[in-house]
Protein backbone atom coordinates (compact mmCIF):
# COMPACT_ATOMS: atom_id res chain seq x y z
CA UNK A 1 0.00 0.00 0.00
CA UNK A 2 2.97 2.39 -0.51
CA UNK A 3 1.73 4.84 -1.99
CA UNK A 4 -2.26 3.87 -2.12
CA UNK A 5 -4.24 7.05 -2.45
CA UNK A 6 -1.78 9.87 -2.83
CA UNK A 7 -4.25 12.22 -4.43
CA UNK A 8 -1.30 14.24 -5.62
CA UNK A 9 1.15 12.09 -7.28
CA UNK A 10 1.42 13.01 -10.88
CA UNK A 11 4.41 10.60 -12.17
CA UNK A 12 6.49 7.69 -10.97
CA UNK A 13 10.04 6.80 -12.42
CA UNK A 14 11.05 3.09 -10.68
CA UNK A 15 14.12 2.40 -12.99
CA UNK A 16 15.15 -0.50 -10.71
CA UNK A 17 12.02 -2.25 -8.98
CA UNK A 18 11.50 -5.87 -9.95
CA UNK A 19 7.99 -5.66 -8.26
CA UNK A 20 4.89 -3.78 -7.76
CA UNK A 21 3.34 -4.89 -5.09
CA UNK A 22 -0.61 -5.33 -4.20
CA UNK A 23 -2.41 -1.71 -3.65
CA UNK A 24 0.71 -0.13 -4.90
CA UNK A 25 -0.89 3.29 -6.46
CA UNK A 26 -4.23 2.23 -6.15
CA UNK A 27 -6.32 5.77 -5.90
CA UNK A 28 -3.70 7.78 -6.82
CA UNK A 29 -6.43 9.64 -9.52
CA UNK A 30 -3.66 12.41 -10.30
CA UNK A 31 -0.77 9.79 -11.68
CA UNK A 32 -0.52 10.17 -15.15
CA UNK A 33 2.65 8.88 -16.21
CA UNK A 34 4.45 5.84 -14.77
CA UNK A 35 7.68 4.42 -16.11
CA UNK A 36 9.82 1.56 -14.62
CA UNK A 37 12.98 -0.25 -16.72
CA UNK A 38 14.22 -3.37 -17.65
CA UNK A 39 14.17 -5.44 -14.49
CA UNK A 40 10.24 -5.13 -13.84
CA UNK A 41 8.45 -8.57 -13.91
CA UNK A 42 6.28 -8.91 -11.97
CA UNK A 43 2.97 -6.56 -11.07
CA UNK A 44 0.58 -7.82 -8.34
CA UNK A 45 -3.43 -6.97 -7.97
CA UNK A 46 -5.14 -3.52 -7.41
CA UNK A 47 -1.64 -2.28 -8.04
CA UNK A 48 -3.15 0.55 -10.18
CA UNK A 49 -6.59 -0.02 -9.85
CA UNK A 50 -8.46 3.62 -9.89
CA UNK A 51 -5.39 5.88 -10.69
CA UNK A 52 -5.42 7.98 -13.40
CA UNK A 53 -3.46 6.24 -15.79
CA UNK A 54 -3.11 7.71 -19.34
CA UNK A 55 -0.43 6.58 -20.85
CA UNK A 56 0.32 3.22 -23.07
CA UNK A 57 1.77 0.18 -20.69
CA UNK A 58 4.52 -0.65 -22.26
CA UNK A 59 6.23 -3.78 -20.37
CA UNK A 60 9.66 -4.60 -20.55
CA UNK A 61 10.99 -7.81 -22.15
CA UNK A 62 11.28 -10.69 -19.43
CA UNK A 63 8.39 -9.32 -17.80
CA UNK A 64 7.46 -12.62 -15.82
CA UNK A 65 3.63 -12.20 -14.71
CA UNK A 66 0.42 -10.33 -13.45
CA UNK A 67 -0.47 -11.88 -10.48
CA UNK A 68 -3.97 -10.87 -8.49
CA UNK A 69 -6.89 -9.02 -9.77
CA UNK A 70 -7.91 -5.74 -11.68
CA UNK A 71 -4.36 -4.55 -11.93
CA UNK A 72 -5.41 -1.61 -14.17
CA UNK A 73 -9.54 -2.03 -13.40
CA UNK A 74 -11.03 1.58 -13.85
CA UNK A 75 -8.22 3.50 -15.22
CA UNK A 76 -8.47 6.48 -18.03
CA UNK A 77 -6.53 5.44 -20.93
Amino acid sequence: HAFMDCAKLTSVSMPKVEHIYDWAFMGCTALTTCTWGHNLTQIYGYAFKNSGLTQDIILPYGFTYFLGNEIFAGIKS
